[in-house]
């Protein structure tokens, strides 16, 4: 897993990513072209955690199912 601080900066890279590529609009980490990077899923698979899959995905912006399905490969792994 990835420290308090480390999620922070992750947060901030994509958040600052996010305004560049939306300026006016709710900024939104995600890129159509491109997948999410692993410190990423695990703050989300973390605040799932925490909270409940539904909750982080509207916090996060991704799909239920995607929890689900990251949890899943998570576990197989």
């Amino acid at each position: 897993m990835i420290s308090l601080e480390t999620e922070r900066q992750i947060r901030r890279e994509w958040a600052l990513r996010a305004e560049r590529m939306h300026p006016a609009s709710k900024p939104n980490p995600f890129h159509p072209d491109y997948g999410l990077p692993q410190p990423y899923r695990e703050l989300i698979l973390r605040t799932a955690e925490q909270t409940d899959p539904a909750t982080a995905a509207k916090t996060h912006n991704v799909g239920v199912s995607t929890i689900y399905r990251w949890r899943a490969i998570m576990r197989d792994a």
